[in-house]
């Protein structure tokens, strides 16, 4: 956190000493959210338990970072580069027996769960119309997500071992498109709303495991922010943002479905070159 202080009050800095502001800019956006949903692995003719990720696996809360740089081709029309990460750990008592990625789990047994979620996107967006104090953008792009969701605990057979489901493998850039817009309330503050959805629908992954593997995902991204701009370069804000992730991989030998969902408080600051 103190670096990320530290390189955002630099950049602001060089910005304002800057004759004329760059096409680039930059933002990082922290968000603590609540988290909802299930997985499911399925091996061969054995389907696996639906656990859910709370009351089985104890993951309630999350952290997520996200790092962006963008390029401004004018006021109207920019491409902005993310990466970011989702913080998601649990330690929880099984609530009854569980069978999760070839191995079974008796009721009672403690599961240590990590899963590692990243993303990557490229996002265009284009203003649409903009009416005084307001505008309105067309978002579009491509999304790519990294998920592998691996639990530690002791197996029916009293082992202590790792089982993992690397959603990765199968995964594929996904599409989406959506709409943002802003209206200024004055010269300083402004509210935002945006929504974004991306799917793809049983589609070959050109993988095989077992057969090829065919993909299904749906992402689901809406926010709500208040904006203030605290100098020519420099805008915070805060807001409240929903997300929804859903994969689901089908072959002869898997069948593997994760339904994540995440809601709470995010504060991104957002500086010009």
């Amino acid at each position: 956190m103190r670096r990320f202080a530290v390189l955002g009050f630099l950049i602001v800095l060089v910005g304002q000493n800057a004759q004329a502001a760059s096409p680039w800019s930059g933002s990082i956006s922290l968000e603590g959210s609540t988290v909802d949903g299930w997985v499911q692995v399925r091996e061969n003719a054995e389907e696996g338990t639906r656990l859910r990720l709370g009351r089985d696996l104890g993951i309630r809360r999350a952290f997520s970072t996200d790092l962006s740089l963008a390029y401004h081709f004018s006021e109207q029309r920019r491409v902005i580069f993310t990466v970011g990460t989702t913080l998601l750990r649990g330690n929880k008592a099984l609530p009854e027996f569980a069978f999760f990625d070839e191995s079974s789990y008796l009721a009672g047994s403690d599961l240590r769960s990590d899963p590692l979620f990243y993303h990557i996107r490229a996002t265009y967006q284009q203003t649409l119309w903009q009416p005084p104090r307001g505008d309105l953008n067309l978002l579009a792009g491509l999304e790519y997500d990294y998920l592998n969701f691996s639990v530690r605990g002791i197996n029916a057979s009293g082992q202590v071992e790792i089982q993992g489901e690397d959603f990765w493998k199968q995964e594929l850039p996904i599409p989406f498109v959506g709409l943002e817009a802003r209206y200024a309330v004055s010269e300083r503050w402004s509210f935002g709303a945006s929504s974004a959805v991306g799917a793809v629908h049983n589609v070959n992954s050109f993988r095989k495991e077992g057969g090829t593997v065919r993909l299904t995902q749906r992402n689901f991204d809406a926010r709500l922010s208040i904006t203030y701009q605290a100098s020519s370069r420099l805008n915070l804000d805060a807001g409240y943002r929903f997300f929804s992730f859903a994969q689901e991989e089908q072959s002869h030998e898997d069948g593997n479905r994760i339904h994540l969902r995440t809601h709470g408080p995010v504060f991104q600051a957002a500086f010009r070159f």
